[in-house]
């Protein structure tokens, strides 16, 4: 058995945000100054909580490349990256 459940809703979140998915945000988050980070982060995960998901799916690598694009011209941020 597990040492640890997270429980259900720690389930939801795991399936929501992949291993993949999850390296990402935080690969994103780091390729920006320190300062910005937490800001960033909250309007990331606001607009990553926007997206629409079927019962059951997680966001996609392109979801979070989708969001992140549009959300760094908006942080004053160039869109590369």
């Amino acid at each position: 058995p597990a040492m640890f459940d997270g429980g259900d809703n720690r389930a939801v979140h795991d399936r929501t945000f992949s291993p993949a998915v999850a390296d990402g945000i935080v690969e994103m988050l780091f390729s920006i100054p320190p300062a910005a980070r937490y800001y960033a982060k909250q309007q990331l995960f606001a607009r990553l909580r926007a997206i629409p998901l079927q019962a059951g799916d997680g966001l996609s690598v392109e979801d979070l490349a989708r969001a992140w694009t549009e959300l760094k011209p908006r942080l004053g941020l160039r869109a590369q990256t």
